[in-house]
């Protein structure tokens, strides 16, 4: 069992975050950024080393921090899957249990780049572990700043670009307010009924299909109730498959069914799709047209 566990979060994360073709500016340019501002400001122990070290050391650090506290993050979505509890608790849970869980990661980290580099400065000895309010009061001044980047990074970046997924995360933090249901004049579509449809080799119900989402070179596909399984398939072959189906493509990347679509939330430039299972689905300018068409966007 836990080998399934651990074989599944490991293919959900690498899938469906696209670690490195997907999310790039998230997983890669943010924390080099951030390093590279502690780095030139040569922060705590950088202090004793030149600039050019400093900023390899934080640039290091830091990618090294992003990752843990991703796979941390990860993990701890999993975990609390069958509560579905919501992403700001995930998010909130996971940078303290993950400041933590790397401890003694960044520990070693600071004392092998010190010791290679021959720096004439000493590490402090990390500090036992324990349960009690010195010690964890400790710990949120030291891990404060780095707990806050984290989960500031993920909320805005989670409300703006969709990354990074988790398992418990498929929506935006942020409540919908001010949300437009579906017009009174257009009622909402009637659930599919139960069809079976080949798409990338497997036998799919369509009525069970709440939307599509390309990613690279296969499809994910999402329910009504919020779970998603991957086709090897073309995005474009699957929703010319879906063409009978009352639906609509609303990005290059996404086609939604309509019959599940909750309401839209309008508080940005180009308006989200909340779908009944929490998923919110971009609309891309070009696709605007067709949603007016179908009656979830309205024509002003």
């Amino acid at each position: 069992m836990a080998r399934r566990f651990l074989a599944s979060a490991v293919n959900d994360a690498f899938s469906s975050a696209n670690f490195v073709s997907r999310g790039p500016m998230f997983f890669v340019l943010l924390p080099s950024l951030i390093g590279f501002v502690m780095g030139v400001n040569q922060v705590a122990v950088a202090r004793a080393m030149t600039w050019p070290v400093s900023i390899a050391f934080w640039i290091g650090l830091s990618l090294l921090l992003w990752a843990g506290l991703y796979v941390v993050t990860f993990a701890v979505s999993h975990l609390l899957a069958p509560w579905r509890c919501s992403t700001i608790w995930v998010i909130l849970l996971a940078a303290f249990a993950g400041s933590l869980a790397l401890r003694p990661l960044i520990w070693a980290y600071v004392s092998v780049f010190m010791s290679l580099l021959d720096i004439p400065t000493s590490v402090r000895p990390m500090n036992p572990f324990a349960l009690d309010v010195g010690f964890i009061t400790e710990h949120l001044r030291n891990w404060a700043a780095l707990m806050a980047t984290w989960i500031v990074a993920n909320l805005v970046s989670l409300r703006f670009t969709g990354y990074p997924h988790y398992r418990t995360t498929q929506h935006l933090l942020a409540e919908p307010t001010k949300a437009r249901p579906l017009p009174q004049s257009q009622p909402a579509a009637e659930v599919p009924e139960p069809r079976l449809l080949l798409l990338g080799g497997k036998m799919c119900d369509v009525g069970a299909i709440a939307a599509v989402h390309a990613e690279d070179h296969y499809v994910r596909i999402y329910a009504p109730d919020g779970s998603n399984f991957i086709l090897t398939a073309r995005f474009r072959d699957t929703v010319d498959a879906l063409k009978h189906v009352k639906g609509c493509q609303t990005h290059r990347s996404w086609w939604v069914s309509l019959a599940y679509v909750a309401h839209v939330n309008r508080n940005g430039r180009d308006p989200l799709l909340i779908l009944v299972n929490g998923i919110t689905v971009p609309v891309g300018h070009s696709y605007k047209q067709l949603l007016r068409v179908a009656g979830v966007l309205s024509t002003h």
